[in-house]
């Protein structure tokens, strides 16, 4: 019988998630009196840069959320514990991964071992205004499909006052700065994937941005700047994913929790579904796509191998992966563990059968522990890019030199 107090850290980036959370901790009270949960939240901007370093200087938390680019990282340093299946009430770890849907533990189990259980598992889609469309004469029965679109419709629902400055984003890049390079790398990960690119080559060993696939990706960024004038740099605020909601921008890329983060940062526009708003799924070139792809990862619940309650931490974690239906109604990430796929409640949901289109297409970024190192430097690159300090093919060079030096370090 748990007895004691677990310490649970999460990344913050909108109020349904934690709201829910709040709500389960207190819930699991109830059914373990006499285990105490502290917890905690952190503005997703400043999360990874604060879970590193505690669970470097062997300070974390017991548990924890992480998103599936830092496993590689936390496996490789040892810093995870491994889920005991009887504590999800199965015999092994194979009957434990059985309960939870296809590729939603991809990378997660090593050596026979779960570290981590999905609370997010996401996939990229594009959310637009349908009423905004129909006041610059856009039909909103026929969305962006492809790269050019998002700039065409971007350009022609981008609103600028009498002095030129933009009130309105027909389609906002995310640039840095101010943004974190978790964004902007998320979103020119695919531009590059579908022409048949990637960042780095199959077994991460090699940079892969000096050639043709990623400048032709990078042009594609920097058109939503200099020709389509539908983005801007320092327009985008430091947390990206209410801008669509606090109705700054027309188009904008978000995932399931998307639809839990527009009915908690505003509901009367929410309501308006799908007359004010409606989701379309990812764009990609067209007839040049090579490979169709949407931006994948997910979030996972994992515990610190130093937490001295182990068990407990992953009680509470099969605690809250059963309760799929009020993930998705409430905050509306889907539920990696089955169970909720035939609920009655899916039907009244009508945008789902939507994002469920863009998943059999779901890549994930490259899984290296090397990736926050890999990250700043496409950034950095992407920002030479965007200011036009630089040239593409000079920027991708740069950034392919040193991310080769990262690699061999």
């Amino acid at each position: 019988m748990p007895n004691g107090l677990i310490s649970f850290w999460q990344h913050y980036g909108g109020a349904s998630r934690p709201e829910l959370t709040q709500a389960l901790v207190n819930e699991y009270a109830e059914v373990e009196p006499e285990l105490t949960i502290s917890y905690e939240l952190t503005p997703i901007g400043q999360w990874d840069k604060k879970l590193t370093t505690a669970l470097a200087a062997g300070s974390g938390p017991d548990m924890f959320t992480a998103a599936d680019l830092n496993f590689t990282l936390f496996n490789e340093r040892q810093w995870l514990a491994p889920a005991d299946p009887a504590t999800f009430g199965v015999a092994d770890t194979a009957a434990l991964v059985d309960l939870f849907l296809p590729a939603s533990l991809n990378g997660l189990v090593v050596e026979d071992k779960l570290y981590g259980v999905p609370m997010e598992y996401n996939v990229l889609h594009t959310y637009y205004r349908a009423d905004q469309f129909v006041e610059v004469g856009l039909d909103p029965a026929k969305p962006p499909t492809t790269w050019t679109e998002m700039g065409e419709y971007g350009q022609a629902l981008t609103v600028r006052d009498d002095s030129g400055r933009m009130t309105r984003a027909g389609f906002q890049w995310p640039y840095r700065p101010p943004m974190s390079n978790e964004w902007p790398f998320r979103q020119f990960h695919p531009l590059v994937y579908q022409l048949g690119g990637d960042i780095l080559n199959e077994d991460n060993t090699e940079c892969t941005l000096n050639t043709p696939e990623a400048e032709r990706a990078a042009e594609v960024v920097l058109d939503f700047i200099v020709k389509y004038r539908c983005s801007e740099l320092g327009y985008t605020i430091e947390d990206k994913n209410p801008e669509f909601w606090q109705e700054r921008s027309s188009m904008d890329f978000e995932g399931p929790w998307g639809v839990g983060l527009g009915r908690a940062t505003n509901p009367e526009l929410f309501e308006g579904y799908p007359d004010s708003w409606w989701i379309t799924n990812f764009p990609t070139y067209g007839e040049e796509t090579v490979r169709n792809m949407s931006p994948l990862w997910r979030y996972a619940y994992m515990v610190t191998a130093t937490s001295p309650n182990p068990q407990d931490a992953w009680g509470f974690i099969d605690f809250v992966s059963r309760q799929q239906i009020r993930w998705l109604t409430e905050v509306g990430d889907f539920p990696a563990r089955k169970g909720w796929e035939d609920d009655p409640i899916v039907e009244t949901l009508p945008w789902l059968a939507i994002q469920l289109q863009d998943y059999p297409n779901a890549v994930p970024v490259p899984q290296t522990a090397k990736y926050f190192e890999i990250e700043e430097q496409v950034g950095q690159a992407l920002e030479r890019i965007t200011t036009q300090t630089s040239g593409i093919k000079e920027s991708l060079e740069e950034a392919t030199t040193r991310i080769n030096e990262i690699l061999a370090s």
